[in-house]
């Protein structure tokens, strides 16, 4: 690689890595969950409201339907790492949003941060929140070009979506069709 590409490619990478750091080191308050990691030569992202939005703007009680959602993705990927011919693992990191836009930027936020290299890199993001959570989370994953899968129906058409953004929930005018 030569300078010019390296630098073009530092200047595209750690310098927003570096911004975002500076930034959220002093927004990110104790009472944010602490990540479900399930370590792998590469990571899904999962963005989930397991806990309700509590009273006072912080975690409120769990959501088991959730809670379900989060061991059936755990038991996929376990089925996918232990049927597969290679030594490639995929890992998962689980972060919950609690239901509240704060918490779901500051835990983007995070995760962007948690897959830096050295750590394994980011194949991707699976949203699995409220749609104004995965509308706030859209936004720092679009700027690092980060895909982002909504599987929710009622959610894919309530978010803007962007170049990084898909969804599994057909749109009812493709369905007429």
């Amino acid at each position: 690689m030569d300078k010019g590409r390296a630098a073009a490619y530092i200047m595209r990478t750690l310098v927003p890595f570096l911004v975002l750091s500076s930034v959220t080191s002093s927004l990110t308050p104790p009472s944010d969950p602490d990540p479900l990691i399930l370590h792998g030569d590469v990571v899904i992202g999962v963005l989930v409201d397991l806990h309700r939005k509590g009273a006072t703007g912080g975690c409120g009680p769990i959501d088991a339907t959730t809670v379900e959602d989060v061991g059936a993705a755990e038991w996929a990927l376990a089925t996918i790492n232990n049927q597969s011919l290679h030594d490639y693992p995929i890992g998962l990191r689980v972060y919950d949003t609690c239901g509240n836009n704060d918490i779901a930027l500051r835990q983007t936020i995070r995760l962007l941060q948690d897959v830096v290299p050295p750590n394994p890199p980011l194949l991707g993001v699976v949203a699995l929140s409220s749609d104004s959570v995965v509308s706030t989370a859209v936004v720092p994953l679009h700027a690092f070009t980060t895909p982002v899968l909504v599987t929710q129906p009622n959610i894919a058409h309530k978010i803007k979506i962007t170049d990084n953004v898909f969804s599994t929930a057909p749109h009812l005018t493709d369905l007429l069709q």
